[in-house]
């Protein structure tokens, strides 16, 4: 082997090790970004929104949750789940918080994913929401057991009745609100980060270029969790 194949036998082993190194960099960086977003957006939608002040809550008479769950013959009202496989909820049709009482016929028995699901909801707005999956007359059950997976597929396909939108407008921060304010404060912050230590350290002629390089590094960070949450659709409503 001459001197000339050796080097050139040399330079592709360096060129692979350099393509490997680049590759295993890339993928580093790409799990970190990834991870980092995720943590900012769990950050986010930890946010707590403002809530509306609830009616008066009754205790409940000794033996309520028996007698609805025996006129329900032991089912979910919305989804036909089995009390015995998920913990049961007293639910008032109508909420406290838009008016509802605690009278025998305001109230129902739901299963924990169905009564988390349905909020603050009243009947019918929850019903209209998942009309797709629910009968629309009051305390009417579906046919079939509905899995709560089902419920998921359509809350990502249906927006909710025009009441329960303004009923909440203001008061409440949606999934995808949170996720945008954490969007927009990462931006800033990683704008900041960026202009502040280096405004110090290069010279005045350089400042306009160091501003834009920051505007667009902070660009790119928000609008990067923005997209991460709607890839994996945390900025949905469950």
């Amino acid at each position: 082997m001459n001197g000339n194949t050796m080097q050139k036998t040399e330079a592709a082993r360096r060129w692979d090790k350099t393509i490997r190194v680049a590759k295993t960099s890339c993928g580093f960086l790409k799990t970190a970004s990834l991870a980092v977003s995720d943590a900012i957006i769990g950050l986010s939608l930890m946010r707590k929104g403002t809530r509306p002040k609830p009616g008066e809550r009754a205790a409940w008479p000794s033996g309520l949750r028996e007698r609805l769950k025996k006129e329900q013959g032991g089912l979910c009202i919305y989804c036909r789940g089995k009390f015995q496989l998920n913990p049961s909820h007293i639910d008032h049709v109508i909420p406290v918080n838009q008016g509802g009482s605690n009278e025998r016929e305001n109230l129902q028995l739901l299963c924990a994913p169905c009564n988390l699901r349905k909020s603050d909801r009243n009947d019918r707005e929850f019903r209209y929401r998942y009309r797709k999956l629910l009968p629309q007359e009051r305390g009417r059950m579906p046919e079939h057991r509905i899995k709560q997976a089902e419920f998921r597929a359509v809350t990502k396909k249906t927006t909710d009745a025009d009441s329960y939108t303004r009923f909440k407008a203001g008061k409440y921060l949606t999934a995808a609100q949170k996720v945008n304010s954490g969007a927009v404060v990462t931006g800033i912050t990683v704008g900041l980060g960026i202009f502040l230590p280096f405004d110090y350290i290069l010279s005045p002629q350089d400042g306009s270029l160091l501003m834009v390089t920051s505007i667009c590094f902070g660009l790119a960070s928000g609008i990067g969790i923005r997209l991460r949450a709607r890839q994996t659709g945390r900025d949905q409503e469950d």
